[in-house]
C-alpha cells in the first residue's frame, strides 16, 4: 500500500510538471504572438524618405528627428542665388523605402563667395568689363555711360559703381562711366555708310551725337549689319545731341 502511495504522489508531482510546462508554453507563445512579434514587426517597417530638398539645415534636422533617420551633413557646394544652409542634395532620394535609423546624407548650399571690388578708375574701358567678368560681376551695356572729360583720356574709366574696395557678390551688376575724352567746340558728323551698326554707334557717341532711328533693308550683295545710309552727311556740322537716323542692310529673303 506504502509503494502505491508514493508512485501515486510521485506521478502526480510529474504531471503537475508537465501541466506547467504546458501553460508556460502556452503563455509563451502568446506573448510571441501579441507582444514581441508586433514590437519587431513595427521596427523592422519600411516608409518612404521624406523630401529634404530646399529645406534649411534646421528644417531638415527636425524632419528626420520625426521619422527616426539619422541626417549626416556631407561638405557644402556652392549654387548661385540659393541661401546658405538650404538643401540641394540627398541621398536616397525623397520617395525611395528605407527603415527607422538609416542614415540620409545631404548636401547644404554653401555662402554666397564675397569680392572685393577692384579698383577701376583709369582703365582701359574694355579692360575694365573684362576684369568685372573674370570676378563673375555683370556689366551689361546698358550700365556704360560715356560722358565728356577734360581730365580723363579717351575710353578711360572716369567712375564706377560700387566703389573700390567695397564688398560685393558673384552676379552683382556694375556700372561704368567712360571718358570720351574733351568735348569738341564743333560737332561733325562721322562717316557711318560701310561701318558695322555697333561701329556706326560707336562714333556717333563719340561725337557727341546721338542714334535716332534704325530702318533695315535687303540689299543685295551686302551683308547684314552694314550700315548702307545715313540721314545726315558726314562733315557736317551739326548741334551737340543731335539725332542721326541709319539704315542698315538684311539679308534678302528668297521666296520658294
Amino acid at each position: 500500500m506504502k509503494k502505491r502511495k508514493n508512485r501515486w504522489r510521485i506521478n502526480k508531482r510529474w504531471l503537475y510538471a508537465i501541466l506547467l510546462g504546458l501553460c508556460a508554453l502556452v503563455l509563451f507563445y502568446f506573448s510571441l504572438d501579441k507582444v514581441i512579434l508586433p514590437l519587431y514587426t513595427r521596427q523592422g517597417r519600411e516608409f518612404k524618405v521624406p523630401d529634404f530638398i530646399n529645406l534649411s539645415l534646421t528644417e531638415a534636422e527636425s524632419l528626420a528627428t520625426v521619422h527616426r533617420l539619422v541626417l549626416v551633413v556631407e561638405d557644402e557646394k556652392f549654387s548661385p542665388n540659393t541661401p546658405e544652409g538650404t538643401i540641394l542634395e540627398q541621398l536616397p532620394n525623397a520617395g525611395s523605402f528605407c527603415k527607422a535609423g538609416r542614415r540620409v546624407r545631404v548636401i547644404p548650399a554653401a555662402p554666397q563667395p564675397v569680392i572685393k571690388m577692384p579698383n577701376l578708375i583709369g582703365l582701359d574701358g574694355r579692360d575694365a568689363q573684362w576684369r568685372c567678368v573674370s570676378l563673375g560681376l555683370v556689366c551689361p551695356r546698358e550700365f556704360i555711360f560715356y560722358v565728356f572729360s577734360d581730365t580723363t583720356p579717351l575710353e578711360r574709366i572716369i567712375a564706377q559703381f560700387p566703389p573700390p574696395d567695397s564688398t560685393v557678390a558673384k552676379n552683382d551688376t556694375i556700372t561704368l562711366t567712360i571718358s570720351m575724352g574733351p568735348q569738341p567746340e564743333a560737332f561733325t558728323v562721322p562717316e557711318l555708310v560701310g561701318q558695322t551698326l555697333h561701329e556706326a554707334r560707336k562714333r556717333i557717341r563719340e561725337a557727341g551725337l546721338v542714334l535716332g532711328m534704325v530702318t533695315q533693308k535687303a540689299i543685295p550683295n551686302i551683308d547684314a549689319g552694314i550700315v548702307i545710309a545715313q540721314s545726315i552727311s558726314s562733315g557736317t556740322e551739326v548741334p551737340s545731341g543731335t539725332s542721326i537716323n541709319l539704315v542698315v542692310s538684311i539679308l534678302e529673303r528668297k521666296i520658294d
